[in-house]
């Protein structure tokens, strides 16, 4: 009886010690996700990168910082329901390298594969980071940071003709104040396309410093 109860307890202590390593397993990869710092006149923005479940997406954004082609990197437009064009409406706000919205741009580092919300799990809540983008597979350097939750850009949403939404692979986790700050900026920048008319920020906000850390 008594070697039955040792062999009870020591199966229950290995069994409570693997469940503990697992879990610290799961809060140390968690905890492995790097974080893009920027740095504004308005404040800072801390972006979690999930090269977990969107990996081609974070490390397209990785790769930007690293190689130094967000040296220009400034936040431009503000969509908000009350100046968006299009019927079913949006809150986001856009950044990148292409303030001009220039189309075709030739942007320094090539187009990247779509990664939808279906794929990944990663859905556009507010404080979540995606990848602008025209056509399937042309993401380059633009992204936007919602505002609010934004249903219509996830996979099967109506936002894009092609119904495959937007690739979201980050989100604000903190700082989200100073993004709320800059997309209420005022937005009186003229553009020949009407469609972004009233969302063109009038003074464009660089991003004084973009760095890394884990």
């Amino acid at each position: 009886m008594t070697h039955q109860i040792k062999s009870l307890f020591s199966y229950f202590l290995t069994f409570t010690i693997c469940i503990f390593l697992l879990g610290a397993c799961a809060t140390s990869q968690k905890a492995k996700l790097p974080v893009a710092v920027l740095t504004t006149e308005y404040g800072v923005i801390q972006i979690e990168l999930d090269v977990i479940n969107a990996p081609v997406s974070a490390n397209n954004f990785i790769a930007y910082i690293k190689s130094g082609d967000f040296k220009t990197l400034t936040f431009y437009r503000t969509v908000d329901h009350h100046n968006d064009n299009h019927p079913l409406k949006i809150s986001v706000l856009q950044g990148g390298i292409n303030a001009a919205l220039d189309d075709p741009f030739d942007a320094p580092l090539p187009p990247i594969q779509h990664e939808s919300t279906a794929q990944s799990n990663l859905l556009h809540k507010r404080g979540a980071v995606s990848f602008a983008r025209g056509d399937l597979g042309s993401a380059q350097s633009e992204f936007f940071i919602s505002i609010k939750d934004n249903p219509h850009l996830d996979a099967g949403g109506l936002r894009h003709p092609d119904k495959q939404g937007f690739a979201v692979f980050g989100r604000v986790i903190a700082g989200m104040e100073v993004v709320d700050k800059i997309a209420a900026l005022p937005a009186k920048r003229n553009h020949d396309n009407p469609y972004v008319k009233g969302q063109l920020l009038t003074e464009q906000v660089p991003i004084l410093k973009i760095t890394l850390k884990n």
